[in-house]
């Protein structure tokens, strides 16, 4: 397929999606599964030729490879020349990568809008689809892309309409929250996260492993990534925790030992799409349940002040949590137990922090 037909089907791909949220539910069953199956012909095509690519570039790296180790002067034209259509092979595969990704956005979107009138699409990509991106041999990319689709599922159709599936998402999930991939951590522990909200029965037959998975993703070290790929992926393992103590506090006795660890996660400062939410939980908590989180002796307080100090009015905040923030900090000035650790609170800590907290405790 050739890049520029890439490009105008990705174009029309997004234009799909875009129409889709923008108009709503105005779709009938009948239109619903006529778009789908017109977009799922577009993707076929595209992954047919996307894993034929996959072939090709396996087969010229090697010949460049076996040609770079002894090139000699007659062959470095055609050294070169490989290389130009190595490089052109890889751009075609990300052309068709972005293809499926632009498919599986406007799969959502329908997942999202027409729930209701999802469930042969939903069949299609868990018996057709699915399989093919989860089987061991399966790269990032479609190990990825099989993660947002399902958590597309998870997030817009739910445990009602996906009830006889439900338990064979969850063990695909906690597969990949401790994947070394960064890509594949955060979707896979996003997912997680969803499928913790979205459980309304027998959320007790998978507590024990997810919360087991999630402590393992959070013990996942820096590889070679970039911090930034590093920490958004580890956002979305913390933000899973968060939607433990947010949506199933009744189903841990260990609550407070899960806070604690969540607590010392924070604050949230990569993904922030993320940061905002889980830092609001943290003042819902403080205002509610300070019990639950301040720790023996308030040994907590120090970094829960900090915390609230480095996420007030800035990106990693929003209004009503400014809010919150600021009642939290006037109501702590006013027990000296809590006063006392300020100084504790303020090691470590930036210059900006500090003058935050020296504002409101000073």
């Amino acid at each position: 397929m050739k890049e520029n037909e890439n490009e105008v089907i990705s174009y029309l791909l997004n234009g799909v999606e875009d129409c889709i949220k923008d108009h709503g539910k105005t779709l009938t069953q009948d239109e619903v599964n006529s778009l789908f199956y017109k977009l799922f012909a577009i993707f076929d095509k595209v992954e047919k030729n996307r894993i034929e690519l996959n072939k090709e570039e396996d087969i010229k790296l090697q010949e460049v490879n076996e040609k770079a180790k002894e090139p000699k002067d007659e062959d470095i034209d055609d050294y070169y020349a490989e290389e130009i259509e190595l490089d052109n092979i890889k751009q075609n595969i990300e052309g068709a990568e972005d293809i499926i990704t632009a498919f599986s956005d406007a799969i959502g979107a329908l997942f999202k809008t027409h729930k209701e009138f999802c469930m042969d699409i939903a069949k299609k990509m868990v018996d057709d689809v699915l399989p093919k991106y989860f089987q061991k041999s399966a790269s990032t990319f479609e190990k990825k892309m099989g993660l947002f689709i399902m958590d597309d599922m998870v997030e817009f159709l739910g445990q009602e309409l996906l009830i006889n599936i439900w338990p064979d998402i969850i063990k695909i999930l906690i597969q990949y929250v401790d994947n070394p991939s960064c890509e594949i951590r955060q979707a896979a522990s996003y997912g997680l996260g969803e499928f913790i909200k979205h459980t309304k029965v027998d959320y007790s037959n998978y507590a024990k492993d997810i919360l087991d998975t999630i402590y393992k993703g959070l013990e996942v070290k820096q590889g070679e990534e970039n911090e930034e790929e590093y920490y958004s992926a580890q956002d979305n393992v913390i933000t899973a925790l968060g939607k433990i103590i947010e949506y199933k506090p009744d189903d841990y006795q260990n609550l407070k030992e899960i806070i604690d660890v969540w607590l010392h996660k924070l604050p949230i400062t990569t993904d922030l799409a993320e940061s905002a939410g889980q830092h609001n939980l943290l003042c819902d908590i403080v205002m509610k349940r300070s019990d639950m989180i301040f720790g023996e002796n308030n040994k907590n307080v120090p970094h829960i002040i900090r915390t609230l100090c480095k996420v007030l009015e800035t990106k990693y905040s929003n209004d009503e949590v400014d809010k919150k923030i600021k009642i939290i900090l006037s109501e702590m000035k006013k027990n000296s137990n809590l006063v006392a650790l300020v100084p504790e609170a303020k090691k470590g800590a930036k210059e900006k922090v500090k003058k935050k907290i020296d504002q409101y405790f000073g």
